[in-house]
């Protein structure tokens, strides 16, 4: 005899709101927020948040990135794509200075006053 079967909890809050929740944890972590401080652990969602976890596999770099070689031309393109984004930016905060020393945006420092 190996006694009652126990059935799952059941969840007070959607997967899909347990997932979001999972998700932000794992963000704040990786980014090295404190904001993993602030969260009640004894709270019923942290709870719940908790079993879920155990429930569903972790995200894995596998099946986007097979081999190692896969791997690291995703990370050139994603740097690729900052670089350029960083660069647009640069222009963009160049023609705006430009602007402002033509005098060509007074009327923005005007309005302020």
């Amino acid at each position: 005899f190996q006694g009652p079967v126990i059935p799952p909890p059941v969840l007070q809050y959607g997967a899909n709101e347990l997932g979001a929740f999972l998700n932000q944890l794992d963000m704040n972590e990786i980014l090295d927020l404190e904001e993993l401080e602030y969260y009640d652990k004894e709270s019923e969602k942290w709870k719940q948040a908790m079993e879920y976890r155990k429930t569903v596999a972790p995200s894995a770099f596998y099946p986007r990135y097979p081999t190692e070689v896969a791997y690291v031309a995703g990370q050139e393109r994603r740097m690729r794509q900052y670089q350029a984004r960083q660069e647009s930016n640069l222009g963009i905060c160049r023609r705006i200075k430009l602007a402002l020393d033509d005098g060509c945006m007074d009327f923005v420092r005007d309005s302020r006053a």
